[in-house]
């Protein structure tokens, strides 16, 4: 996991968010519109199709 989460883990703190990782839980705290986080989340979707993200708002 920890390659699939390098990617994700520089946007978000290049975009001054917070990222945190508990066991199997990824916690992503961002100053985005709703309609950014989950196109962000559609295209990290693609970085390997054995993980699947989702966001809850």
């Amino acid at each position: 996991m920890f390659f699939f989460e390098r990617n994700i883990v520089k946007q978000i703190t290049n975009a001054g968010g917070l990222y945190l990782r508990y066991i199997d839980d990824m916690f992503i705290i961002i100053n985005w519109s709703e309609r950014h986080l989950n196109k962000q989340i559609d295209q990290w979707n693609t970085l390997d199709s054995n993980i699947q993200l989702k966001a809850q708002a």
